[in-house]
């Protein structure tokens, strides 16, 4: 990871000239999930061939990608990281996380902020919790185990998947960048 936490080159907030920006943002698939070293991601591959076939420019390849992440979370990361790179191109991929099941979606859990949550979370941290929680599991049947009441929705459902799509096209469109 570079200094900013992400999984790619260090780089300067200002474009040098002559070279075109590609900024990546997605999720597992772009951080290189799987890989061991960063050079072997497709959006380090795609630098290398991009200078090696185009010799009359420089191409600086950003991937902003994040394991985990989903296109809710991919719309604030353009408004708060990627706009102000000012990037040639843009690379989008999120899919996967958007289609999974959870209790809540991505957007409620952004706006939970209840001292119960937060409470949650901390305790959720504490090794001690689990221990107790698993040794406690073994002791039910798997009929309490299941709870059948909790509903599952999709992390991000699909109409608000297309709609953080439309918000990233159209917030890219605005600098002129390409969407691809």
């Amino acid at each position: 990871l570079n200094s900013q936490g992400f999984r790619t080159r260090e780089y300067s907030q200002e474009k040098k000239a002559g070279t075109t920006r590609i900024v990546v943002i997605g999720d597992s698939r772009s951080f290189g999930f799987g890989f061991e070293n960063r050079k072997d991601s497709y959006p380090e591959k795609l630098r290398e061939l991009l200078n090696r076939q185009v010799g009359s420019r420089q191409f600086e390849v950003i991937n902003l990608s994040i394991l985990g992440y989903t296109s809710f979370q991919g719309r604030q990361l353009v408004q708060k990281k990627v706009l102000d790179l000012n990037p040639d191109y843009v690379v989008v991929w999120f899919g996967f996380n958007d289609l999974l099941y959870y209790h809540i979606t991505d957007a409620m859990a952004a706006k939970t902020n209840n001292v119960f949550y937060q409470i949650n979370k901390f305790v959720n941290q504490l090794a001690t919790y689990h221990w107790l929680r698993s040794a406690f599991a073994n002791l039910r049947s798997p009929e309490q185990i299941l709870d059948y009441d909790q509903p599952t929705l999709r992390r991000v459902p699909l109409p608000d998947f297309r709609e953080n799509l439309i918000s990233i096209s159209e917030s890219l469109r605005d600098i002129k960048s390409k969407p691809i």
